[in-house]
């Protein structure tokens, strides 16, 4: 197993916020670092399908605590991203086989 960082639709690689497009050559997602500050709630959601047409919700997290989760968890090859919460980032890992 192999991760690769992935870059979102708005050029951000590494930790971003808000809503975004990700694009996931292989279809799988292998994994999100995410960073909270300790005392807010930041949460992360990806949905399957692009930012015009998002569609099922492949994962949902929320923590007041920096977790790194590994997948696989089935995505498409384009993705929409929603990061929110005070201090809340998130950089998103792609599954190589």
């Amino acid at each position: 197993m192999l991760l690769r960082a992935l870059t979102t639709q708005g050029g951000h690689q590494g930790l971003t916020s808000g809503s975004d497009a990700i694009l996931v050559p292989s279809g799988i997602l292998g994994g999100v670092n995410i960073s909270a500050d300790g005392s807010n709630a930041a949460t992360v959601i990806v949905r399957k399908g692009a930012p015009g047409n998002p569609g099922e919700v492949i994962f949902h997290q929320v923590t007041i605590s920096p977790i790194f989760i590994i997948g696989p968890i089935q995505a498409a090859q384009e993705c929409t991203i929603s990061v929110s919460g005070t201090g809340g980032l998130a950089q998103f890992f792609e599954w190589v086989p």
